[in-house]
């Protein structure tokens, strides 16, 4: 791809990081807003990204959480 798509899509995946929805990610680029939906859409049929929902995120959380209880974020 392009430097600018390759910029958008580096973008993207910081955002992408389960802290925000999709259309908040999307919203952080007002005049990419098209590309971003484009490029989001490529990543989900290539089975490259895939929705998960807030169960799994704290699943997969708690699974990555250290051991010991006095250094775990929860």
């Amino acid at each position: 791809g392009s430097e600018p798509q390759r910029a958008l899509a580096e973008k993207l995946l910081e955002r992408l990081d389960g802290t925000r929805s999709v259309a908040e990610v999307v919203c952080a680029f007002p005049h990419h807003r098209f590309e971003a939906h484009e490029q989001l859409a490529g990543w989900l049929k290539g089975r490259r990204l895939r929705v998960a929902g807030v169960e799994e995120l704290l699943r997969i959380a708690t699974r990555l959480a250290p051991v010991d209880p006095a250094r775990s974020a929860f």
